[in-house]
């Protein structure tokens, strides 16, 4: 009797406390992933200290380079693991800061995490 092995499917939050772990953390997630024979079919760029309130990054004007430099770790760990798209948190509203300048923020980040995932196929 041949028994099929059907290969699951995981969706993650940003698994790590950093936006730029290490080369180490990073090889140690996808390696977890491939041992347990499963697709990571989606991935969160990192959404800040969500146990503290924080509900992602994206809108931040504070946190630009931030958002940024995630971009290339989350899409990286993408290419290697197969996976087709990406989630960003938008983040909360900022007291003191102009909430078109948080939409403008959000759009041009969603923008360049927008064309770095396309280099893969993915959105």
């Amino acid at each position: 009797m041949c028994v099929r092995s059907r290969r699951r499917a995981v969706e993650f939050w940003w698994p790590f406390p950093a936006t730029t772990p290490s080369e180490r953390e990073i090889e140690d997630f996808a390696r977890s992933l491939e041992d347990a024979n499963v697709q990571l079919t989606g991935l969160n760029f990192f959404a800040g200290d969500m146990p503290g309130g924080e509900r992602g990054i994206l809108s931040d004007p504070a946190r630009i380079s931030e958002f940024r430099d995630n971009i290339d770790v989350v899409v990286g760990i993408g290419e290697r693991l197969g996976t087709p798209a990406f989630n960003a948190l938008y983040g909360n509203r900022i007291d003191g800061v102009d909430p078109a300048e948080q939409d403008a923020v959000a759009a041009e980040n969603l923008a360049a995490a927008g064309r770095a995932a396309a280099r893969i196929d993915a959105v």
